[in-house]
């Protein structure tokens, strides 16, 4: 309960308030005076201060064992406040009549828990009433997205709070279906009543589609993931986008990090935008934008709207009243001053850099059912582009592996695997890299410190599949029939460059394993006739001595 302390008559406290938010709440002391209100957590920093003349209505809902104070403030915001004695209602109802000149009106709350009813909006609050009783308020601040989901349904998505732990509860997506007979009177007859509220609430949370009005616009950007071509407003707290289908909004704060890549092959660059709260298609949730822009695109000249927003600009800011450039160079110009971030590159601030054998800084490859993707070896990180966008550091890794690898110096397999095994236990396969690119990418890893391993193929056996393709792969060895080796004994197994011809290490190495599969086949010197016939039983080439010995049994026959 509350606990009323009277200071001089100029200061109210009440002890134990809970605000509620969509994540849930949070206890602190709320206090009011003369000039207005505020609440502060008591365990976090969180606070909210309001004057009282920015308070435009104020209720009393009775709950079922404590009473709520509902407030709508200038600008469309409401607070929930929960945790008030009975009491209470004469207190804070004299108070805010004699200082604040608003009234504290007793709101009932329906009991009957029905999930239809009507729409209401309020500034920039929707209200669902249940007869002609407030039900909720949803803030329409807190929509990230609103989409048609089919001809009687619309959908919002809600910003997430990245403060929130894990496994903490939060709203996410709410919808509503909307029939005909709910339009108003005064909708076009062209118009269903779908497509009216869906224009309503996209213009109620800022997130209308092409509305521009922001700092600068960026139109028909090339967008890979999601893909499509979007127009970008950019504003000093947030990012609003628009494409054919889906619009967004979403908050600077939310990117985390920024990668500026140049796509091997192509005169094009990719901007990735990583963030703390994906964005979402239906089920599907994008964690991170990729943009892709051409490295001599024509330069524009851009017109800044400063009057509007620069006092809201970071101080130090560099923005004119027209910005001339390449695209790819403005937009990241803006993005690296708004959010305070600068752009990860393939160049590494310490360490090698990594190059493959076109001295390009990735590697071409497959992964799940991307067959033409691009696996960018960083400082700390790999990064696969551009779908499904991957990021794996390597300080989660465990060891990597090179699957498929031929044996020796043969090149009967163009191209392998390499896997990538994580701590956590699951494992990412980049599928279909060119056999050279094996030499680079294991001294790359070892200069990382990453344990390399490999799982080689003998040729002659199943036609050059792995051997005991099914069964169990044990960490530190290959799959069973293949070598699994470290050091030099990896790069042996690579075979074609992999190996430095002038090293007497690698020689040696060699020398040792040819004497070991001498021993271990325990081999007598042979005739000629002898060898033609063990050729049919032992041997690297089994398949073609089956077929002389069926041969010579068709002649003596």
């Amino acid at each position: 309960m509350a606990s009323e302390d009277t200071q001089g008559g100029n200061v109210l406290q009440f002890q134990n308030i809970l605000l509620i938010t969509k994540n849930g709440s949070q206890k602190g002391v709320y206090k009011m005076n003369k000039n207005g209100l505020g609440w502060k957590a008591k365990a976090t920093t969180k606070s909210i201060a309001v004057k009282g003349a920015d308070v435009v209505r104020a209720s009393w809902i009775k709950l079922a064992k404590v009473n709520q104070l509902k407030l709508l403030v200038k600008g469309g915001t409401t607070y929930q406040l929960n945790g008030f004695a009975p009491n209470d209602f004469n207190t804070l109802s004299n108070w805010m009549r004699d200082h604040f000149d608003v009234t504290l009106s007793e709101q009932p709350y329906p009991l009957k828990a029905w999930n239809w009813g009507d729409f209401e909006f309020d500034d920039r609050n929707l209200i669902f009433k249940v007869n002609d009783q407030d039900a909720f308020t949803l803030p329409m601040s807190d929509v990230a997205q609103c989409f048609v989901q089919n001809k009687s349904e619309v959908s919002l998505e809600f910003h997430q709070d990245d403060s929130l732990a894990q496994e903490a509860d939060t709203l996410v997506e709410m919808r509503f279906y909307i029939p005909e007979a709910a339009a108003p009177k005064d909708v076009d007859k062209n118009e269903t009543a779908v497509s009216y509220y869906h224009k309503k609430f996209l213009a109620m949370a800022e997130i209308d589609a092409g509305s521009g009005g922001g700092l600068l616009q960026f139109k028909g950007l090339q967008c890979l993931v999601p893909r499509g071509k979007y127009d970008i407003d950019i504003f000093p707290k947030h990012l609003k986008l628009h494409g054919r289908t889906h619009d967004y909004k979403i908050s600077l704060t939310s990117i985390y990090q920024l990668h500026e890549l140049p796509r091997p092959g192509y005169k094009n660059v990719f901007y990735v935008l990583s963030l703390d709260a994906p964005i979402s298609q239906g089920r599907t949730s994008y964690p991170h934008l990729v943009f892709q822009f051409g490295t001599e695109e024509d330069k524009i000249e851009m017109d800044v709207n400063l009057k509007d927003f620069e006092s809201k600009l970071p101080k130090d800011h560099k923005f004119t009243q027209k910005m001339k450039g390449r695209p790819m160079k403005i937009f990241k110009t803006v993005l690296t001053t708004l959010t305070g971030k600068t752009f990860v590159t393939t160049t590494p601030k310490n360490g090698p850099e990594f190059k493959s054998t076109t001295d390009a800084p990735a590697i071409k490859c497959s992964f799940k059912l991307d067959t033409n993707g691009f696996l960018y070896l960083l400082e700390k990180a790999f990064l696969y582009l551009p779908k499904p966008t991957t990021i794996l550091a390597y300080s989660d890794v465990t060891f990597v592996e090179f699957g498929r690898m031929s044996s020796g110096t043969s090149t009967s397999t163009r191209t392998f695997d390499f896997i990538v095994h994580t701590k956590n236990g699951s494992d990412y396969a980049f599928t279909g890299i060119a056999r050279p690119e094996s030499n680079n990418l294991y001294h790359f890893m070892e200069s990382k410190g990453i344990t390399a391993k490999i799982t080689t193929v003998n040729e002659g056996e199943g036609n050059g599949k792995e051997e005991d393709e099914g069964e169990e792969r044990e960490k530190g060895e290959g799959r069973r029939g293949g070598r699994s080796k470290g050091g030099e004994g990896v790069l042996s197994a690579l075979g074609g460059g992999g190996m430095d011809e002038d090293s007497e290490d690698d020689e040696d190495f060699m020398a040792k394993d040819e004497e070991d599969e001498d021993d271990e086949m325990d081999m007598e010197p042979l005739d000629k006739k002898e060898v033609d016939k063990d050729a049919i039983i032992t041997g690297k080439r089994r398949a073609a001595g089956k077929a002389d010995g069926e041969s010579e049994k068709k002649k003596k026959k």
